[in-house]
């Protein structure tokens, strides 16, 4: 049996595909349903960071969370996982759909229809480090 990396929950339907494709070194993302939930995990396995080229792997492993959420949220809302959340395998993702079944209904029913946005921020740092050393409370 294979640990599974949980990327998030979803409602099923029509429109939910049964793999989506991902930039995870584990493989495609799986779609995983349980009644009206459906997990999405790709399959896991320990990273051997100190290996050669870990670090890509690392790199290609954390950026498939935010890939696989954002396929997702094209097709339906999500309630996205904790980065790095793994389960030891298929049956404990059935488990925990199956235990929080209400509460993971009634999040996403709570999040329906909504939009998430992402706001990115730049500065020039020694700009703003000159411009507080020239504030007369600071000096």
């Amino acid at each position: 049996m294979s640990p599974k990396y949980l990327h998030g929950v979803v409602r099923t339907g029509p429109r939910l595909p049964e793999v989506i494709p991902s930039l995870s070194p584990f493989g495609q993302t799986q779609v995983l349903p349980y009644g009206r939930l459906a997990a999405m995990v790709t399959d896991s396995r320990p990273l051997d960071i100190p290996k050669a080229g870990a670090g890509r792997e690392l790199f290609a492993f954390f950026h498939s969370q935010p890939e696989a959420i954002q396929e997702m949220m094209r097709q339906s809302a999500i309630l996205p996982a904790r980065l790095g959340t793994a389960l030891e395998d298929k049956e404990e993702v059935r488990l925990l759909l199956e235990k929080g079944y209400t509460i993971l209904q009634a999040a996403l029913e709570s999040i329906e229809g909504k939009v998430q946005m992402e706001v990115e921020a730049t500065w020039d740092v020694g700009q703003i480090l000159k411009g507080m050393a020239e504030e007369p409370a600071i000096r």
